[in-house]
């Protein structure tokens, strides 16, 4: 297990006509990557194996992650490129399948959920086809216990992805890759099951799609695919295309550079295309490889990324949610200011931000798949992909990352080492997203004269001693940067309260600011000072 501390830090802090304002900053959370009981292996057993997919489900021994790909091993289990994992041990899924497997999702077709994989297999279980003569080459399901293929027939070509999405007839399973019929029905790489039968969508698409997904843009609910492919439906279409139920409808990617569309994800409200693309609408403007839908508009994303996109998701990981990307990438950002961000990246508060040091990694490893897995009230990211070992340690093509819920106090006293006369408070509790706080500062040797509130703007003395200095007395809050001055008031009775509202930015939740306060006796020669104790205030929801 190898574990990353983020950075108790902001990166600004701001007075502005009485609004404290708080720059993106890390959380204060501690964030462990672990390994999933050795990984997965390939056939002779050492060399890593790699993930294409995966998804959840509770057949009612609790929820299990089923993950697919290309490996022989799961852990010290033989496993045939498809596996179980149940939080603390992998299983089999009787002899798996045949080849690589590279989309899973579940589905009930009436007779219940079950597992559904598509791959490059040619049998599922050990055989062609199920007790019952289906076929289960590139597309069969497994239902807790044995393999089973569908009705209708199979694709005779490898499935690249599945997806369920209700075009308006109810629920169905898609499925698309290099196929041409399904169950001896003409299907152009793209396919409709209804539990039953198949269906072709229209006149097909000229190449596979890797991703769909569920999304409306404003003119209603579509299946979304997104591929090689620069026709759907003879329409040109470059990369990406809706299905509204009876025909092909343009998802506004013009004529889109080289590459592919690999990937769909839903984030606060708008639609994020990850892949490998430059150009859009035959414009000008290098997108890198991501871009985000904005009604009818993609445009790009901070920069992008240097080099293919492979997999997007949504995960919150215990401080709101963000947009998590991996691939095969080095650098984030606009080429003028590109940040090393290696393979995997989160997208948060308008900043990338990498959560991972894969710099030792050998060359041309990615990860290829981002997935979730909730066990025990925690969601953790799954991460898959062709790669050995991670920050370090070996993991062999799959790795799990948890940052947990923050477990520090919403506040806390720092005490200082030379007594601090003066009292700082805050009277009424912690600092909250949209609500004002309260600092009180209470004199010990003066009744009247002037309070003077700081903040830290970047970290502080861990030692609790501060810096002392002469005259003044002892400031607790870390020399470099020097303290801020967000404060001067009167006292009145030996006190004096500051209120500053807290912006209601959900990004703040986490954020850390340190409080210390100096009392002034004007009326006393010498004009004495007494500094305070210390507070530190996590910002709260």
């Amino acid at each position: 297990m190898q574990s990353e501390l983020r950075s108790l830090s902001l990166s600004a802090v701001a007075l502005l006509g009485g609004l404290l304002v708080l720059g993106p900053a890390a959380r204060g959370q501690v964030c462990s990557y672990s390994d999933l009981d050795g990984g997965l292996l390939g056939v002779t057993g050492t060399n890593q194996g790699q993930v294409r997919a995966s998804v959840v489900h509770d057949f009612g021994q609790g929820p299990t992650l089923f993950v697919t790909g290309g490996f022989s091993f799961a852990g010290a289990q033989p496993a045939n490129n498809i596996a179980a994992w149940d939080g603390s041990a992998w299983a089999p899924l009787g002899l798996g399948i045949s080849g690589t497997g590279t989309s899973l999702v579940v589905f009930d077709d009436g007779s219940g959920p079950q597992v559904y994989v598509g791959g490059f297999h040619s049998s599922a279980g050990g055989e062609s086809s199920d007790p019952t003569g289906k076929q289960m080459r590139h597309l069969a399901r497994w239902n807790g216990s044995q393999w089973s293929g569908l009705a209708g027939g199979a694709p005779n070509g490898e499935v690249h992805s599945l997806a369920v999405h209700d075009d308006g007839s109810g629920q169905a399973l898609y499925a698309s890759g290099d196929f041409t019929s399904v169950g001896g029905k003409s299907a152009s790489r793209i396919a409709k099951w209804n539990g039953t039968s198949w269906s072709a969508l229209g006149s097909g698409l000229n190449s596979r799609a890797w991703t769909m997904t569920t999304f409306d843009a404003g003119d209603g609910s579509m299946l979304w695919a997104g591929g090689d492919f620069t026709l759907a439906g003879g329409v040109s279409v470059r990369r990406a295309a809706r299905w509204n139920g009876t025909a092909w409808v343009d998802a506004y990617m013009g004529t889109a550079g080289f590459g592919a569309v690999r990937s769909f994800a839903e984030y606060q409200g708008d639609l994020y295309a990850g892949g490998s693309f430059s150009f859009i609408y035959g414009g000008t403007t290098n997108f890198r490889n991501i871009a985000r839908l904005s009604g009818s508009t993609w445009i790009p994303v901070g920069g992008g990324v240097d080099n293919g996109v492979m997999s997007l998701l949504v995960h919150d990981n215990g401080d709101g949610e963000a947009l998590y990307v991996g691939g095969d990438f080095d650098k984030a950002g606009p080429i003028e200011n590109e940040v090393d961000i290696q393979r995997v990246a989160r997208r948060f508060a308008g900043q990338w931000e990498a959560i991972a040091d894969t710099s030792g990694q050998q060359q041309f490893v990615g990860v290829i798949h981002l997935g979730e897995f909730a066990q025990g009230g925690t969601t953790k990211m799954i991460l898959g992909g062709f790669f050995q070992t991670w920050n370090g340690a070996v993991v062999n093509g799959i790795v799990e990352w948890d940052c947990g819920a923050p477990s520090a106090p919403a506040l806390e006293t720092l005490a200082g080492c030379f007594g601090n006369p003066a009292q700082l408070s805050a009277p009424n509790g912690p600092a909250a997203v949209g609500q004002p706080f309260g600092l009180s500062l209470d004199a010990a040797g003066f009744a009247s004269g002037l309070a003077v509130f700081f903040v830290g703007l970047d970290g502080r003395d861990t030692s609790g001693c501060g810096l002392f200095l002469p005259t003044f007395g002892e400031l607790l809050l870390a020399a470099v940067p020097a303290p801020a001055q967000v404060g001067v008031l009167a006292l009145s009775g030996a006190s004096a309260t500051l209120v500053l509202p807290v912006p209601n930015w959900p990004s703040l939740v986490g954020d850390e600011l340190v409080f210390q306060g100096s009392a002034i006796g004007l009326s006393t020669p010498g004009f004495p000072a007494e500094f305070s104790n210390g507070l530190l205030v996590r910002v709260q929801p």
